[in-house]
């Protein structure tokens, strides 16, 4: 499944006045309408980013953009949290945490988890959302991060 190509996500949430993150690639959206949209996504079962949504119930997805490979790495190995005065956070209503300058920003709160895989599932309902479509969106594709301006 490598070989398909997809957006990359950072998944963060805040706890203790610290910022718990992680990537995904594994986004997907299950309803559409403007009232109730839920997404999708899965987590490594001890994920502590995971255990992070469940205890606070809000968190945010942020779709990086093509010049953000660098975050993107840095978040597919780092487990350790980052303080909330860190440069490229911006905090709204002390519980989403948004990176500075991401494609799409998304509100969510934990909805329900399926366990019965070897990675959780988690969905999620969307409370709010912004989309920067000036900033074209990072891909993953073959193990390999793509910038679809070079």
């Amino acid at each position: 499944m490598s070989a398909v190509p997809t957006s990359v996500s950072i998944i963060s949430c805040i706890k203790s006045a610290k910022i718990y993150g992680c990537t995904i690639s594994s986004l997907v959206s299950l309803d559409v309408s403007d009232t109730s949209s839920k997404i999708a996504f899965m987590l490594k079962k001890e994920s502590l980013v995971g255990k992070t949504i469940i205890s606070n119930n809000s968190f945010s997805i942020n779709v990086l953009s093509a010049e953000q490979e660098a975050l993107a790495r840095y978040y597919s190995n780092v487990r350790s949290p980052d303080l909330i005065g860190d440069n490229k956070w911006k905090i709204l209503h002390n519980k989403f945490a948004h990176i500075k300058d991401a494609r799409i920003m998304l509100d969510c709160e934990h909805h329900d988890i399926f366990e019965e895989y070897p990675a959780n599932i988690y969905v999620a309902r969307v409370v709010d959302s912004s989309v920067n479509k000036v900033l074209p969106p990072l891909i993953y594709e073959s193990r390999n991060f793509i910038n679809l301006n070079k």
